[in-house]
């Protein structure tokens, strides 16, 4: 009668992946699952009754006469014989058969399972797989137990966990803390310590206590509260030596390169205030007084520039600028010096933007501009007033507002109509900032903004061409 996995006793194996036959002892078929009848590719209903060495090949035959069955009725299990069985097309297939023998009331009764061997090499394949990953794994796992004391063994090493921590012995608990180094002891003492009240993982970096080269190893591990109270970590530990070498050789070469930006910033500015310093002897020695002036103007502008070079050096930033206290003082500078004190400054640095060096050197030129024309034209004859600049953000488009209390703009004043020296550098600034100029009309005196897209050295736009 044709049987399923299920309609046979529990012997070798009750599931239907498995080749199960039953047989009598002289080889003939009692029952086959699905199992065997997909293997052999004949239906389950026609193998009963069939003598099962008429289903292997002459090996496979010879095998199952000789051995299988002699070994099944001497000692009642026969494991792990490697045979041939024969399939309904004419092919054949290699398993790995193992069978016992049952007693029942009508008698012996055998029973086989067929494992193919491809499946049997796949798994066999995978374990190797596995067993060689875990022997190269760059690390080892271990167990480290909180004691009485505070104190943190390593649990039983083995030989992988004793080479990486350099302990005394596999098998022998060892102070975890011996391991390490003597500089990094208190804080992975703490590090321990907040991992066991706080039932949280541990995360730890630290150096071991040895002779010779820094050599540096990580613990991720995990607490567990074990019966009775005690605490155990389960982890895994590496080696990164390699790593923490990279990342110093990394950090070097950044120091490197922050002060070699440091000191070209300082040689900037030196050198710009050397520039300034001609021209005003120049100017000095000039009769005219438009040339003298426009002299004058050139070395205020060469001066802004060497003033952004030397706020740079001096906040140790290389790429940006804290510009709104750098315009405050840009602000402040201009109108003492050439106001002589009589105009105030009003500010309110509402935003405080961090702007790429090539935002914040055009920018300060624009503002510096725009200071020099409302001390020379705003408050006439020596007068006295206000400056106001208001620095806002929204929705990362920095607005710069200079307003003064002074006289106002002639009528009809057109900021990019103007063919004024100076207000055409503005415009030619403001191009390369992508800039907007605003000019809106007050009840008194004049007001500029500026409306420009803040970025910060990471984003900030490349600078158009502006033609000369």
């Amino acid at each position: 009668m044709p049987a399923d996995a299920g309609a046979l006793p529990p012997g070798l194996c009750a599931t239907a992946a498995v080749a199960l036959v039953a047989f009598d002892d002289d080889g003939v078929i009692l029952e086959a699952n699905t199992g065997m009848a997909q293997l052999v590719q004949h239906p389950a209903g026609a193998l009963v009754g069939q003598r099962l060495g008429t289903l292997m090949t002459l090996a496979g035959r010879v095998v199952f006469d000789n051995h299988l069955l002699p070994v099944l009725k001497l000692s009642g299990r026969a494991q792990e014989l490697a045979l041939q069985l024969r399939t309904a097309d004419g092919g054949g297939v290699f398993v790995m058969c193992s069978a016992v023998r049952l007693a029942t009331g009508s008698g012996p009764r055998n029973e086989c399972a067929f494992m193919p061997m491809n499946e049997r090499k796949r798994i066999e394949q995978e374990l190797l797989r596995i067993k060689h990953s875990v022997e190269h794994m760059p690390g080892a796992l271990l167990q480290l137990l909180l004691q009485g004391g505070g104190g943190v063994q390593v649990s039983a090493p083995g030989e992988a966990v004793c080479a990486l921590l350099a302990l005394p012995a596999p098998g022998i608990d060892a102070p975890l803390l011996d391991a390490v180094h003597a500089d990094d002891r208190a804080r992975v003492s703490e590090e321990l310590q907040a991992s066991a009240r706080d039932m949280r993982p541990w995360h730890g970096e630290f150096r071991l206590q040895r002779p010779g080269a820094p050599a540096w190893r990580a613990v991720e591990a995990r607490p567990q509260r074990l019966d009775g109270g005690r605490l155990l970590w389960h982890g895994y530990a590496s080696d990164i030596s390699s790593r923490k070498a990279v990342e110093a050789a990394v950090a070097e070469t950044v120091r490197v390169k922050e002060m070699l930006l440091h000191e070209v910033h300082h040689r900037v500015k030196n050198s710009l205030q050397l520039v300034s310093s001609l021209l005003s002897l120049q100017a000095r020695g000039i009769a005219d007084a438009d040339a003298r002036a426009a002299l004058q103007e050139a070395r205020t502008r060469v001066s802004v520039v060497a003033r952004v070079h030397e706020q740079l050096y001096e906040s140790g930033a290389h790429g940006t600028l804290d510009i709104a206290q750098h315009l405050r003082r840009l602000a402040e500078d201009t109108l003492s010096s050439l106001g002589g004190g009589r105009i105030r400054l009003d500010f309110d640095g509402q935003a405080q933007p961090v702007l790429a060096l090539e935002q914040a050197v055009p920018l300060s030129l624009v503002l510096a501009e725009l200071l020099t024309n409302a001390v020379k034209y705003a408050f006439p004859g020596g007068g006295h007033g206000t400056v106001t600049l208001r620095l806002t953000e929204d929705e990362g488009r920095l607005r710069v507002a200079l307003a003064d209390d002074g006289v106002g703009l002639p009528a009809g004043f057109d900021p990019g109509a103007s063919r004024g020296l100076g207000m055409r550098i503005v415009q030619a600034l403001l191009l390369q900032l992508d800039a907007q100029l605003e000019n809106p009309r007050t009840q008194r005196g004049a007001c500029f903004v500026i409306t420009m897209r803040a970025c910060s050295a990471a984003g900030a736009p490349a600078a158009p061409a502006v033609a000369g």
